[in-house]
């Protein structure tokens, strides 16, 4: 997702503590199984650049967790997830983004995918649930004084079972 968020590990950023997208909202330092594309072209003063993958996604454990609340962390906790799918829906992750030199760069990202088991051996248990993510992230550096300015805003929608279905 995000520029802050993709890229927060390490000495690159002079964080005392990781941004709350990245800790409450997004699965920062999550990883999973898959494969993708990415590039980046290069023009005079501009850069372009693209990602796309394919990974095993999310869990139940995002609406079912020690939180008690919706929390997309949760999965982090399934070490099967780099053995097989939760669903064998695969999570769409891309992002682009267009960088001048002079101005900074402007990123949007995505990222989601059905995150319940609907089904077993054919068997509907449940409709497809989704979760979706969108970031926008925008960094620069300030001239008159070289800092480096670093935003994200980050947007999710869950599609969360009824708690309590109507009674007819």
């Amino acid at each position: 997702m995000g520029r802050s968020t993709k890229n927060q590990d390490g000495p690159k950023w002079e964080y005392i503590d990781r941004p709350v997208s990245a800790t409450q909202m997004l699965p920062a330092t999550w990883s999973n199984v898959g494969f993708g594309i990415y590039g980046k072209k290069h023009k005079n003063n501009w850069a372009y650049a693209y990602e796309l993958y394919l990974t095993n996604g999310f869990d139940d454990q995002i609406i079912s967790n020690t939180e008690n609340k919706t929390f997309l962390p949760a999965s982090k906790l399934n070490r099967n997830r780099f053995e097989e799918s939760f669903n064998g829906e695969p999570l769409i992750t891309a992002k682009v983004a267009i960088r001048n030199k002079k101005i900074g760069e402007l990123g949007l990202s995505y990222m989601g995918g059905v995150y319940n088991k609907f089904q077993i051996d054919g068997l509907v248990l449940d409709e497809k649930r989704r979760v979706d993510t969108w970031a926008i992230d925008f960094n620069t550096t300030l001239s008159p004084t070289k800092t480096y300015l670093v935003t994200e805003w980050a947007f999710i929608n869950v599609d969360v079972p009824d708690l309590h279905p109507a009674v007819w």
